[in-house]
Protein backbone atom coordinates (compact mmCIF):
# COMPACT_ATOMS: atom_id res chain seq x y z
CA UNK A 1 0.00 0.00 0.00
CA UNK A 2 1.53 3.53 -0.84
CA UNK A 3 2.58 6.10 1.65
CA UNK A 4 -0.52 8.61 -0.04
CA UNK A 5 -3.00 5.81 1.05
CA UNK A 6 -1.69 5.49 4.05
CA UNK A 7 -1.74 8.57 5.02
CA UNK A 8 -5.36 9.31 3.67
CA UNK A 9 -4.06 11.33 0.83
CA UNK A 10 -6.08 9.57 -1.37
CA UNK A 11 -9.46 9.63 0.66
CA UNK A 12 -9.21 13.36 0.92
CA UNK A 13 -8.82 13.84 -2.89
CA UNK A 14 -11.92 11.27 -3.60
CA UNK A 15 -14.03 13.15 -1.43
CA UNK A 16 -12.97 16.75 -3.16
CA UNK A 17 -13.75 15.25 -6.48
CA UNK A 18 -16.92 13.43 -5.30
CA UNK A 19 -17.99 16.83 -3.79
CA UNK A 20 -17.29 18.93 -6.81
CA UNK A 21 -18.87 16.56 -8.85
CA UNK A 22 -22.22 15.64 -7.38
CA UNK A 23 -22.64 18.83 -5.68
CA UNK A 24 -23.08 16.84 -1.94
CA UNK A 25 -21.25 17.79 1.17
CA UNK A 26 -17.37 16.75 2.43
CA UNK A 27 -17.35 13.63 4.74
CA UNK A 28 -15.56 15.86 7.44
CA UNK A 29 -15.87 19.22 7.99
CA UNK A 30 -15.30 21.99 9.80
CA UNK A 31 -15.84 20.97 13.30
CA UNK A 32 -13.87 18.14 12.63
CA UNK A 33 -11.30 19.90 11.44
CA UNK A 34 -11.04 22.55 14.15
CA UNK A 35 -11.18 19.77 16.45
CA UNK A 36 -8.08 18.10 15.24
CA UNK A 37 -6.11 21.69 15.05
CA UNK A 38 -6.68 21.86 18.82
CA UNK A 39 -5.61 18.46 19.49
CA UNK A 40 -2.27 18.89 18.35
CA UNK A 41 -1.68 22.36 19.41
CA UNK A 42 -2.53 20.92 22.84
CA UNK A 43 0.08 18.44 22.30
CA UNK A 44 2.76 20.53 20.85
CA UNK A 45 2.26 22.65 23.93
CA UNK A 46 2.69 19.63 25.69
CA UNK A 47 5.56 18.81 24.76
CA UNK A 48 7.19 22.47 25.24
CA UNK A 49 5.92 22.79 28.76
CA UNK A 50 6.21 19.04 29.76
CA UNK A 51 2.87 18.92 31.41
CA UNK A 52 -0.11 17.91 30.34
CA UNK A 53 -2.99 20.26 28.55
CA UNK A 54 -6.63 20.54 29.20
CA UNK A 55 -8.12 20.45 26.02
CA UNK A 56 -11.43 22.72 26.29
Amino acid sequence: MSDEVLRGYVGEMQDFIECVAYGRRPLCGFDLAYETVKVIYAAYRSAEEGKAIEIA
